[in-house]
């Protein structure tokens, strides 16, 4: 009738609640200045825009990361460092997204947000979907939840608004990545210390591409955040159930959102796999020399059996895609790998700065940071990666595996780098899936004292910290000024960075005409309007039977064209800001 508890019980109930640890003067204080740059980068950025003082923006960025890695170093209670780590990679998405900017940033979404609309708009099947526009469809689909609740809760629910925009929607839907860096924490935390994790995904948050790639609305992003939870619950499941439907159904997933990020996961899991089995496996004693670079099987190693899962899921998916759904690519890869090699045809070296492929403003120093100064960075972890190897016979699987993993990736970055894309692939796209594994690698490895730094006079987490903010610099260097801040007023060609002005006269253009408008980026008006485009690059001068042509200052700086050389042949119709529209009627 009556329950009497343990007493006992209840003692050891309360002594597995932590208390949270106190604070230190000096952590209190550089807390306190975090908030204090935190508050002074949105100013700058989302504010002041293009009138604030040279390098303050930047500087400020630079900040909001490596701040966060000293208070590491200081021993700052995690909870406190793993909210930071959300809050400084939830503005770098948010001054890449800006909410003060009126369209989307990047080429790619609007290409991406056009094939979504004409998804949402015509309410075709996903199968119709696949074979008319040859992309993958599970980012749409998720795109389309989102949208789908978006819609359920605002309107129909609270009816704060008549209709959900899917600009808007597909604007902000890559605040998703905010959380991969985390991800990428709570997966390297399986492996080594937490504190060490941390740092680690502090630089996985400031990697160029990150910010400049994965901010943007294209499946990529979806791709690399599926890339990473998969890498965070491979090692971390034991139930064979379980682990065939939760990593079947995310290496599916994964495979149907992006085939580079597809490609990358399946080599990866491949490779881990690989060395796993190897380790356990009595056939590499047999080959001279190569069982002293074979790992400890008994340390740190993921079950075999979700590697495989992973590894089959992702790769028959990708398989698949390849071979019946994106045949056109497909054929395209293979022949642009051979016009490259073979020919010695071009398709296209590496732009931008060296080691990016993305920004560069001029010889200045941010470049010369984003450019040599990435490049010695990349070096250095290269580097201690190999020594790991080299100099250690008693490594983790995971060590061994990402290790040969980096090695493979690195050369063919710097292969891209050197001679050229092999493919139609930028180098600086392979920097988001390698640079956190070097750094992972890296910093691990300085923890446990393989290279006896504190001989030099310093911790690891010393020396890992300092390479890590090293790290930062080099990488946000790489932003472009216009990207960093808040500037409608002008237009950026490269990346469909559009004026207001810009954006009206494709709204004008859609009440008077309906001939194709001859562009320098023809996105915003085939997306924004369903204007038909021309490619200025294909366009010989000829009017046909009638054209518009749009002339802008920044493009026309781009080609060294002036404006009355570009609309010579044209009667210009419509004129606003650094945009004009002129219109050719053809011969009579």
């Amino acid at each position: 009738m009556f329950e009497f508890r343990s007493r006992t019980r209840d003692l050891n109930l309360w002594s597995r609640i932590t208390v949270p640890e106190r604070l230190t003067i000096d952590q209190k204080v550089i807390l306190c200045f975090y908030w204090i740059v935190f508050g002074t980068t949105c100013i700058l950025a989302f504010k002041l825009g293009p009138t604030a003082p040279p390098f303050s923006t930047f500087v400020f960025l630079v900040g909001i990361y490596a701040i966060p890695i000293v208070l590491i170093y200081l021993r700052t209670p995690l909870p406190i460092v793993k909210g930071l780590l959300l809050t400084s990679t939830a503005l770098g998405v948010l001054i890449i997204i800006d909410p003060f900017e009126p369209e989307l940033y990047g080429y790619d979404s609007f290409n991406l947000l056009n094939d979504w609309v004409f998804y949402l708009n015509y309410d075709i099947t996903i199968e119709t979907f696949v074979s008319l526009s040859e992309e993958r469809p599970f980012f749409f689909q998720f795109s389309n939840i989102i949208y789908r609740l978006l819609d359920i809760v605002l309107v129909d629910l609270l009816h704060i608004y008549d209709r959900i925009d899917p600009l808007t929607v597909a604007k902000y839907i890559p605040l998703l990545s905010v959380f991969t860096p985390y991800l990428f924490y709570v997966a390297l935390s399986k492996f080594t210390n937490a504190r060490r994790a941390l740092v680690v995904a502090f630089g996985f948050a400031s990697v160029r591409t990150f910010l400049l790639i994965e901010s943007q609305f294209i499946n990529e992003m979806f791709g690399l955040f599926l890339f990473v939870l998969l890498l965070t619950l491979v090692p971390r499941i034991e139930s064979r159930n379980v682990s065939v439907a939760v990593l079947g159904a995310l290496g599916v997933a994964l495979a149907g959102t992006h085939h580079f990020a597809a490609s990358v996961a399946t080599g990866f899991f491949g490779l881990w796999l690989g060395v796993s089995l190897l380790s356990t496996s009595s056939l590499p004693y047999r080959v001279p020399y190569l069982p002293r670079f074979l790992p400890n099987p008994t340390r740190r190693r993921a079950p075999i059996r979700n590697l495989a899962i992973a590894t089959i899921a992702i790769g028959v998916v990708n398989l698949y895609f390849f071979s019946y759904i994106q045949t056109g690519m497909s054929i395209d890869l293979v022949n642009a790998f051979i016009n490259r090699l073979l020919l010695d045809g071009s398709t296209g070296g590496a732009t931008g700065n060296i080691g990016s492929g993305v920004g560069g403003e001029g010889n200045t120093v941010r470049t010369l940071l984003s450019s040599y100064g990435a490049i010695l960075v990349l070096g250095l972890l290269a580097a201690i990666n190999a020594a790991t190897i080299l100099t250690s016979y008693d490594n983790a699987v995971w060590e061994t595996a990402w290790v040969v993993y980096n090695g493979i990736l690195s050369v063919a970055y710097v292969l891209f780098l050197v001679i050229g894309r092999l493919v139609w692939l930028d180098p600086s796209r392979f920097l988001v899936f390698l640079l956190p594994f070097l750094l992972g690698v890296a910093i691990h490895a300085l923890g446990e004292y393989r290279f006896h730094v504190t001989e030099w006079g310093a911790s690891d987490i010393q020396i890992g910290s300092l390479i890590v903010i090293l790290l930062v610099v080099t990488q946000t260097a790489a932003i472009p000024s216009y990207v960093l801040e808040t500037d409608p007023s002008t237009s950026a060609i490269g990346e469909s960075h559009n004026t207001v002005q810009h954006l009206s006269a494709s709204d004008w253009l859609q009440t008077t005409g309906t001939k194709p408008v001859v562009s320098w980026e023809g996105v915003v008006w085939g997306v924004r309007n369903g204007h038909k485009i021309r490619s200025f690059e294909e366009f010989d001068g000829d009017c046909g039977d009638g054209l518009y042509i749009e002339w802008r200052e920044a493009a026309a700086r781009s080609l060294g064209r002036s404006r009355e050389d570009v609309l010579s042949q044209y009667s210009v119709i419509y004129s606003s800001g650094d945009v004009s529209l002129g219109y050719c009627r053809g011969p009579s």
